[in-house]
């Protein structure tokens, strides 16, 4: 397996033996129509299996990386390969030094999700932080949160229907 790195600039070279599900097209199609989406994606020989794609955004002049799309083919699934994309991916952020240390996830996919990126995170040094009121969402209040308390809002929300934001930065 392999992972490459696909931006707006790369060169369609892939001689795929089998084409991607609708999700990875898309997600490839989306990268390449736009300057501020990249992403890493995971070959298996000649098919793409998964893919994490990010952009640079800025909200109140805070300049961040949110992680837009992650996604593994269903029979490669079970195998660490979410936590290996996303880790590649946080690695090439730190090397092109895209945005900066602040990246944002909204986390729609439950606690799976949650737990990948909880274990790539605190593997890199990372630290949770959400909004700091439940009610308005604004970048230059947040406040830290452990992951348990992740856990514990993921498990709520997965009730009520409703969707996490939560932000990690490096520690210093």
């Amino acid at each position: 397996m392999k992972y490459i790195y696909i931006s707006d600039k790369t060169k369609d070279n892939f001689n795929l033996i089998e084409l991607p599900s609708t999700n990875i097209r898309q997600s490839f199609k989306n990268i390449k129509k736009s300057k501020n989406k990249w992403g890493m994606f995971l070959f298996d020989k000649d098919k793409i299996i998964g893919v994490c794609e990010v952009m640079k955004e800025e909200e109140n002049g805070i300049i961040f990386l949110l992680i837009v799309f992650t996604f593994i083919e269903e029979e490669y699934r079970g195998k660490n390969l979410c936590y290996e994309i996303v880790k590649k991916t946080i690695l090439k952020n730190e090397e092109k030094r895209q945005g900066s240390i602040l990246i944002k996830v909204v986390i729609a996919g439950g606690e799976s999700i949650l737990k990948c990126l909880i274990k790539v995170f605190k593997e890199l040094n990372y630290r949770i932080q959400k909004y700091k009121s439940d009610t308005t969402e604004n970048i230059k209040q947040l406040k830290f949160i452990t992951s348990d308390e992740a856990f514990k809002i993921e498990k709520k929300n997965l009730k009520t229907d409703s969707w996490q934001t939560l932000f990690f930065v490096r520690k210093k």
